[in-house]
């Protein structure tokens, strides 16, 4: 007779709090148990909420759940907040939806920025200095740029995918951060620049220095190269 297997011990996510073991790293797992034993109005929150809408959030070794307690119509210093130790407790007051929470905000001036950051957003970014260089480049008067999407040979076949482009301008914009800077991953990107230049392809890559230092010389530069290349794309945008 086989001895009989034990089954495994569910994982402990927070006080009365568990789940599945073939659920311990699943994050969306663990946050709905979380939530099940929650008072009423809790949702998850920061960075949390962040890593399951799948955005591109710098590394933490903190892997603790972000919560918040929203209870409607009441203000922020008025509402308990969760004391369990495995978990980061906000208290946020919420609308039910970001935008007309960003609307109806006191703080005009901060409302009008976040609002047009929430614009701004891209979930195919990879990087923060990625996003950067986005931002810099993006504004009234500019057309859109794709981020990280492929693009091809006028022949047909895969080309190279960007961290920016522009496909109407021919026109790629690139990040280039200490890791291009290794002997084998500066040859590839130059034969990879070549191969989109023989395809009518400028690229034009950016460092730290651009990108954090003078980012406000960056959109009229590329908007002088987009008046060369794609002028429609400008008229379009006025």
């Amino acid at each position: 007779m086989q001895p009989k297997t034990q089954p495994e011990a569910p994982v402990r996510v927070a006080r009365r709090a568990w789940v599945p073991p073939s659920q311990g790293d699943d994050l969306a797992g663990r946050c709905a148990a979380l939530l099940d034993t929650s008072a009423q109005h809790t949702v998850i929150a920061s960075l949390t909420a962040g890593r399951l809408r799948g955005l591109w959030l710098p590394d933490s070794v903190d892997e603790r759940i972000h919560v918040a307690t929203a209870t409607p119509q009441r203000a922020g210093r008025l509402m308990t907040r969760s004391q369990r130790p495995e978990l980061i407790a906000h208290r946020f007051q919420l609308r039910p939806t970001d935008y007309e929470f960003l609307r109806a905000s006191s703080r005009r001036h901060n409302a009008k920025r976040a609002y047009a950051a929430l614009e701004l957003l891209d979930e195919r970014s990879r990087s923060r200095p990625e996003s950067h260089l986005r931002v810099a480049i993006s504004g009234p008067g500019m057309p859109r740029f794709e981020v990280n999407v492929a693009i091809y040979r006028s022949e047909g076949g895969w080309l190279a995918e960007p961290d920016l482009s522009l496909k109407e301008a021919r026109l790629a914009l690139e990040y280039q951060g200490a890791d291009h800077a290794a002997l084998k991953r500066m040859r590839k990107d130059i034969t990879r620049f070549t191969d989109m230049r023989r395809d009518e392809w400028l690229t034009i890559p950016y460092g730290p220095a651009e990108v954090f230092g003078q980012p406000y010389l960056i959109k009229p530069e590329i908007r002088h190269l987009i008046g060369i290349r794609a002028p429609q794309l400008l008229v379009a945008c006025r």
